[in-house]
């Protein structure tokens, strides 16, 4: 939902965290540089650090997560 957090802890060695965000803005990614997505926007940071995820605005976010 719209202004919604989360943070998460380090995964092990090597995943990688993949969003394709298709409505809202969304931030997301390592906590000390955070990226940020809109609709038809894709990123990816290694997830073997602390991140999070914050939906930006006054819109929910719609988004297709994967990791690996």
């Amino acid at each position: 939902p719209a202004g919604a957090t989360q943070t998460s802890p380090a995964h092990h060695a090597g995943v990688t965290e993949h969003v394709t965000v298709f409505a809202g803005v969304l931030r997301s990614g390592p906590l000390d540089r955070p990226l940020r997505a809109g609709p038809g926007e894709h990123v990816e940071w290694p997830a073997d650090v602390p991140h999070g995820y914050e939906a930006e605005g006054p819109a929910d976010v719609c988004l297709l997560y994967t990791s690996d």
